[in-house]
């Protein structure tokens, strides 16, 4: 018998990680910090984790399992995350409600910001047209089209 807390969702643990190091969450907090009404209840910046963490785990389409997540202590484990920080299915109806169409601007935002980033990571990339034909850019090019999409508001 053992002490250890055991999960079948070990894999989730490096897209914690990766998360992490991406900053993905500060980009969202960035844009949508006031998206919450009360400080009450879990931060935003959790309530995003966890949805970011369902989305990628796939085990059910439902809300109300959340409420499932909240009381499993592996996951909890898993997502470096206490009881009281995990949101109920109740949580993220509200919190998936709160967003709009209005807020597609800044969602387009973050994922501008995260190609850019991963852009600068990189010292060429490959381009596709909308026929899919593709090309490497390298060099002066890749300088050039990257300046470009840093100029895009």
């Amino acid at each position: 018998m053992t002490g250890d807390t055991l999960t079948s969702r070990g894999g989730l643990a490096f897209f914690v990680k990766y998360l992490e190091a991406i900053g993905i969450v500060g980009l969202l907090l960035h844009k949508f910090a006031g998206i919450k009404k009360s400080i009450k209840g879990v931060s935003v910046r959790n309530l995003f984790l966890q949805a970011l963490y369902f989305f990628l785990d796939g085990t059910s389409r439902h809300l109300s399992y959340f409420d499932e997540l909240q009381r499993e202590e592996g996951y909890r484990a898993v997502v470096e995350m206490p009881e009281k920080h995990m949101a109920s299915s109740h949580a993220m109806k509200r919190f998936f409600g709160a967003f709009s169409m209005f807020h597609a601007g800044a969602f387009r935002w973050v994922l501008k910001e995260l190609f850019l980033w991963r852009l600068q990571q990189e010292k060429n990339f490959a381009l596709f047209d909308e026929l899919g034909i593709g090309f490497l850019a390298t060099g002066k090019a890749f300088e050039a089209i990257k300046q470009k999409l840093i100029a895009i508001p």
